[in-house]
């Protein structure tokens, strides 16, 4: 039963880092495929531990799980900075990563000196080994590192929900069950359930929370490479809604040229006011016959060639992306080229006048 468990968890994570490369994107950022690396890695080491028939064996999976305490909680809290769209200096990760190394440096020698662990008893319960561990010092620095970053990680679900616009309130529901679950499993679960670890089924809720996530960067993500293939030296703004009309994202220009684009939160609708006007105007003209045509808008002087289209995930369609153009000087000289031809026009008439007197007099 025990090992049953612990088989599922590691085949169920293995099946979720399997959908994760299904949907890789060379635009997701590093600490999100590092997670699906390491979560059917660590999981498997718990499953070892629980198969293992002696010290040695129980020795060597210990070593295992011990990367998801030293390097995974770390990467988590790196994607959740990400989230949240905090910038954190490169230094401040390599001290973070060559503290967790420090520690994971004195997790090898579990077996050879007495400083992470005195200690280690195996004995087998119903065909599934059980690790008793006599803790040693360093151990203890073990457990300050894994509420630093802990610690760091709330904060900065707190501090991007809080000041962050451009943060999902979705993705910040998401990441706080995954770090209510991970808390849970490292400092309660074992209490309530003796030496069954609950962090494997921690890691797993993980795995799916991330899919979640990853699933809406995509979106994101496919806002960004049209607005890098529409954007030419930063004089097209681009700006994209879901099938909802939630907003999804925007670029600098379009922010420039809509101010309430700022005050609107990603994955919600814009809720009213001129631009909520606006888009949906623009959105249902475009979806009357799915033809992209040029729309005008003017606003303080200004003219603004407006055109809608699908956002596409490849051959799916995922929602609405609305390119803005400064045209105020193109729709000048239109307006210039169209009062000249009425002159002329009205020149040409005139002389037209003029020569027909011309002939009735003579």
């Amino acid at each position: 039963m025990v090992t049953g468990y612990y088989f599922a968890m590691a085949i169920l994570s293995f099946l979720c880092s399997c959908l994760y490369f299904r949907k890789w994107s060379r635009h997701f950022e590093l600490c999100f495929t590092l997670i699906y690396l390491l979560i059917p890695f660590v999981n498997v080491g718990y499953l070892l531990m629980a198969v293992s028939k002696d010290v040695g064996e129980a020795v060597t999976a210990i070593k295992i799980t011990y990367l998801g305490g030293c390097y995974l909680l770390l990467v988590v809290m790196i994607s959740i900075f990400t989230l949240c769209k905090i910038k954190i200096y490169r230094g401040v990760y390599f001290v973070l990563t060559m503290a967790s190394t420090a520690i994971y440096s004195c997790v090898l020698t579990i077996g050879h000196l007495d400083i992470f662990y005195k200690g280690v008893e195996i004995y087998i319960k119903n065909r599934s080994s059980y690790i008793v561990k006599d803790y040693g010092p360093v151990h203890s620095l073990f457990y300050i590192m894994i509420f630093v970053y802990l610690g760091l990680s709330v904060g900065g679900i707190i501090y991007g929900a809080a000041t962050k616009k451009e943060v999902s309130l979705r993705n910040v529901m998401l990441i706080t069950v995954s770090e209510i679950s991970t808390v849970f499993a490292f400092f309660f679960g074992r209490a309530l359930t003796g030496n069954i670890e609950w962090i494997p089924a921690a890691y797993l809720l993980d795995g799916i929370i991330y899919l979640l996530i990853v699933e809406r960067l995509a979106l994101y993500d496919v806002a960004s490479v049209v607005s890098e293939t529409l954007v030419v030296h930063g004089k097209i703004g681009f700006l994209s809604f879901d099938l909802d009309k939630n907003y999804l994202g925007a670029n600098e220009t379009a922010k420039l040229l809509l101010p309430d684009i700022k005050e609107v939160r990603v994955d919600r609708p814009v809720r009213s006011g001129r631009l909520k006007e606006l888009t949906d105007k623009w959105i249902e003209d475009f979806k009357k016959d799915e033809l992209t045509r040029d729309l005008f808008y003017e606003n303080g002087g200004v003219i603004y060639k407006i055109k809608v289209g699908y956002l596409f995930d490849k051959m799916k369609i995922r929602g609405y992306r609305i390119s803005i153009e400064d045209d105020t000087e193109h729709q000048q000289y239109l307006k210039t080229i169209s009062q000249y031809n009425k002159n002329l026009r009205r020149e040409n008439d005139e002389k037209t006048k003029i020569i027909a007197k011309m002939r009735n007099d003579l």
